[in-house]
């Protein structure tokens, strides 16, 4: 009797480790960040998107059409949000609330940092995903090639090309 206590015993633990390890995996598998749309963003933005869906970038998916169509997709890693990427653009019919370049073709996707509760704490923000706005972040579409004329310090204060700054509280 006691032979067997241990052997169940023995393998209870075992199974109860390897729903650990499993539970774990599932875990890492949750936190790949995905592309959620300004629509999400909008919701506590408003006044940047009101802002920002009057910018070039807003609107620039239409020249992308009107230039090449959409049978030349050579333009929509730029010109879309997540081109390529996993829950990225695909296409205007599967995906429409990701034409154009948009809240997170700048900042990153947003499923694992759009929470009120981590938006509010930028170190969380960024450790959850959101890309810190650098030159780095611009110069992946604005290149040498697609943007010769480009100037970062003068892009991030135009407010017709990116949107409304908002004032850091101290």
């Amino acid at each position: 009797m006691l032979r067997n206590k241990k052997w169940f015993l023995i393998i209870f633990s075992i199974l109860i480790f390897m729903f650990i390890l499993l539970s774990a995996e599932e875990e890492e598998e949750e936190k790949k960040p995905e592309y959620v749309g300004y629509k999400k963003c909008k919701t506590c933005h408003k006044d940047i998107y009101d802002s920002w869906k009057e910018t070039t970038h807003a609107l620039n998916f239409q020249g992308v059409l009107d230039s090449t169509g959409l049978d030349d997709t050579t333009c929509f890693s730029c010109h879309t949000v997540g081109y390529g990427e996993p829950g990225g653009f695909v296409d205007t019919t599967e995906t429409p609330d990701l034409v154009g370049v948009q809240c997170e073709s700048c900042h990153g996707p947003g499923s694992l940092y759009k929470k009120f509760s981590i938006m509010k704490d930028h170190e969380k923000s960024v450790a959850n995903g959101l890309y810190e706005q650098t030159e780095e972040v611009c110069t992946k579409c604005h290149t040498i090639d697609q943007s010769p004329d480009f100037n970062y310090e003068e892009a991030v204060k135009d407010q017709k090309g990116v949107h409304i700054i908002p004032e850091k509280e101290e």
